[in-house]
């Protein structure tokens, strides 16, 4: 399920990248990704990374926030806790009284899948995950799907 957060996402890395005046190999070698993954990224050829890359990157070119790194636009906010993922979602889950089982159906995953996420046992979920528990849960904001 594409929610549209990811449509422009490689060329926003190859903006970020250029306005930083750096090339791809030494962006790769800064948030430590192989050369041939980054330039399948900034070529549009994966629009799936993992939360490990997108970590990586954001932490590299946009002041360590996912939003600013799929949207392009870096700003000032301060830099996202990432290691709270799994407790984020539950919170943001139970304030809104939804349950397990309704937000796995309400974002198309398998209820086993976010029980582990919440748990904390699948710590590294696709772009695309993040995507729709955001849109269902936040907004559209990846960063406030961490607990600060």
């Amino acid at each position: 399920m594409k929610t549209g957060i990811n449509q422009n996402f490689g060329a926003n890395i190859k903006i970020l990248r250029q306005k930083q005046g750096i090339s791809q190999e030494q962006l790769a070698r800064l948030a430590d990704l192989k050369l041939s993954n980054l330039a399948k990224l900034e070529g549009g050829f994966n629009s799936n990374p993992t939360l490990n890359s997108l970590i990586s990157l954001a932490k590299t070119l946009s002041n360590g926030s996912l939003d600013a790194l799929v949207s392009g636009q870096v700003s000032a906010d301060k830099q996202v806790d990432f290691g709270n993922l799994g407790k984020g979602i539950k919170v943001l889950r139970q304030k809104q009284g939804i349950s397990q089982e309704q937000l796995a159906r309400t974002a198309d995953l398998k209820l086993s899948n976010l029980a582990k996420l919440e748990g904390g046992f699948n710590a590294n979920p696709t772009l695309s995950t993040l995507e729709v528990l955001a849109k269902t849960l936040t907004n559209n904001s990846l960063d406030k799907l961490f607990v600060d």
